[in-house]
């Protein structure tokens, strides 16, 4: 898929997308670095355990992802986002609700999670709106537009569901099942925006990244489907079948990448290809361990196969695609208007070939120790996958910083 020029014009300022990624390394490298430090032995709903998860899904995932959807909806929608007024203070409101609610959940501080809960709420809930009321200028729909309008509406409902839960378990007095309450959260959050956005936009850029062409939607469409049922599900407390559906709908997503990968006119493997193949090996992994922890009863097996799930795949899908999204936009902005004036550099000259290599062998393999040391029960597995994915994250940074500086080139010239 090619970027039309009018999808071009709608696209929002490099300054507004770039706050968000920058937002995301920081937040990474923090989890990250805190990674070996973790207790795993917590249960799954100790607020120490729950504040390091938010700091990596709301600080990095959610912060890439919401910075991408600016620069993606004028592509996928053909229409630009509603309005960008009010973007920068959205992202500061976010920016520092994610700090303070990570920070007190990890103190147990209710005051504070709860301030931050409630900055997190109403930014992401403002940014839902202006999304969703995006699609009324939707002229021309597809199937990546129904999965973006579906992942909105799954999202607005997973943040208030986790605004609720957030009030139970600090002594809000509400009585509620905390622990079907956070499965909703989780499942509404994870399965309805994260991956619903990723399955949607994954039909756009993992056929253009790989050049790909005349592939079969058929695995994507299925998947929408069991998603949707198992929300469903998830709404009539039919957890059981809930699970069944939604990983029903993950390994049709595998399918269809796979499917998009092994089409490709583009053979060369890179960073970006291998990336992109961990990540699903990870989905498969953790759905594999999610059916044996829910036939063991076993939350630790639960713990590992959330871990290889927001780690083995997040981590790696995320970076994957920024080595491709992050030049493209620093390129555009910065150094297309230098064509035919003076040597520019090309998009792959601008990755640290080397650190990037560094980032998918130093994850990949801290992915697995740590995964192993939570299985086995060996701290030495866990600290050292933990010091691993730390250093892959370092190395993330650095490419990301020299595709960055890139800018200043276009800035002199100027």
């Amino acid at each position: 898929m090619m970027l039309s020029q009018s999808a071009i014009a709608m696209a929002p300022p490099f300054s507004l997308v770039s706050k968000f990624f920058v937002a995301a390394a920081v937040a990474l490298l923090a989890s990250m670095s805190a990674l070996p430090f973790v207790g795993t032995q917590l249960p799954l709903l100790a607020f120490p355990v729950a504040g390091f998860i938010h700091l990596y899904l709301l600080g990095f995932v959610m912060m890439v992802i919401v910075g991408a959807l600016y620069q993606l909806v004028p592509v996928v929608l053909e229409a630009p986002f509603f309005t960008l007024k009010g973007s920068a203070a959205l992202f500061y409101a976010y920016g520092l609700g994610v700090v303070a609610l990570s920070a007190g959940m990890m103190l147990e501080i209710t005051a504070l999670m709860h301030a931050g809960g409630g900055l997190v709420y109403l930014s992401l809930a403002a940014f839902t709106v202006l999304f969703l009321l995006s699609f009324t200028g939707v002229t021309r729909w597809s199937f990546v537009t129904v999965c973006l309008l579906v992942a909105g509406v799954a999202l607005f409902v997973g943040v208030s569901l986790g605004m609720v839960l957030l009030v139970a378990m600090s002594g809000g007095g509400l009585d509620v099942d905390v622990v079907g309450l956070l499965m909703k959260h989780a499942v509404f959050s994870l399965g309805g925006f994260v991956m619903l956005v990723v399955m949607g936009v994954s039909l756009v850029l993992l056929p253009m990244f790989s050049l790909s062409h005349g592939v079969s939607t058929l695995y994507t469409k299925v998947a929408l489907g069991a998603f949707v049922a198992g929300f469903g599900c998830a709404l009539g407390d039919a957890f059981g079948a809930m699970w069944v559906f939604l990983g029903l709908g993950l390994l049709l997503y595998v399918a269809q990448s796979a499917h998009i990968l092994l089409r490709r006119m583009r053979k060369k493997k890179e960073y970006w290809f291998y990336n992109v193949v961990f990540a699903l090996a990870s989905i498969v992994g953790a759905v594999g361990l999610g059916a044996w922890g829910l036939i063991g009863g076993d939350e630790e097996v639960y713990k590992v196969a959330l871990f290889l799930f927001l780690v083995g795949f997040g981590f790696h899908f995320v970076a994957g695609h920024l080595y491709k999204i992050l030049p493209f936009l620093v390129w555009y902005e910065f150094i297309a208007p230098l064509v035919g004036k003076q040597k520019v550099p090309m998009l792959h000259e601008m990755i640290a070939e080397r650190f990037a290599y560094a980032q998918l062998i130093l994850g990949a393999s801290g992915t697995v120790f740590f995964c192993a040391g939570m299985l086995l029960q060996i701290n030495l597995l866990q600290v050292s996958g933990g010091v691993l994915l730390t250093l892959g994250t370092w190395a993330l940074c650095a490419v990301l910083v020299k595709a960055y500086g890139f800018k200043t080139l276009g800035e002199k010239n100027a």
